[in-house]
């Protein structure tokens, strides 16, 4: 017999498996078994992250309530928590990611899935939000940006329609476009401007 410990560490979750192979069973056999393991590790990250998306919608709703009545520091703290907790990267590791290599970057380097850039677009749109109200509305130019790029890349990837997503997509497009003149050319994304959005 020989013992066989299995440990799967994304960074967001640990987890440890510990299991005996019998030398003398077939490879097939061995193989099956490993795979298991691996379903089982890949059914524990989905369950996690799932559960992750679940708190930041509360999360979310807390933060643009502290927009909505100025309270502007207590919804930077939220938000740089959310950060950390959910994604173990602070808001300027992100930033220094260029918009048109950020997608590729997370998922080939950094291992994230498309629940990961959902959950990362979601927080830039709220950073966002939050420079535009309080009048920074240059600041709050990249956030929007990326938070587009984020949002359009998870919608192409999911193919399911979700009136959320496209309502923050045209308003973020929206913003954008009132912000042109600071952007140089105006540019807000590779599908359109002000909320000209069409599902295809």
């Amino acid at each position: 017999m020989k013992l066989m410990v299995f440990n799967y560490d994304d960074g967001d979750s640990n987890f440890t498996a510990i299991g005996h192979l019998n030398l003398t069973l077939s490879y097939t056999v061995q193989l099956q078994f490993v795979l298991l393991i691996g379903y089982i590790f890949n059914m524990y990250q989905k369950d996690y992250i799932l559960r992750m998306i679940e708190m930041l919608g509360e999360l979310l709703r807390a933060m643009f309530g502290m927009i909505k009545k100025r309270q502007f520091t207590q919804a930077e703290e939220s938000i740089g928590e959310a950060y950390l907790t959910m994604l173990r990267k602070d808001s300027a590791f992100f930033q220094e990611i260029p918009a048109d290599k950020l997608t590729k970057t997370l998922l080939e380097d950094h291992n994230y899935t498309h629940q990961h850039l959902e959950i990362l677009a979601e927080l830039m749109y709220a950073e966002a939000e939050l420079n535009y109200a309080r009048n920074k509305i240059s600041d709050s130019l990249p956030f929007y940006q990326k938070s587009l790029v984020l949002f359009e890349f998870v919608d192409d990837a999911y193919r399911t329609w979700s009136e959320d997503r496209i309502k923050k997509i045209n308003k973020i497009r929206e913003r954008l476009f009132e912000g042109r003149g600071e952007m140089g050319d105006g540019e807000t994304g590779k599908k359109g401007r002000r909320g000209d959005w069409v599902k295809g």
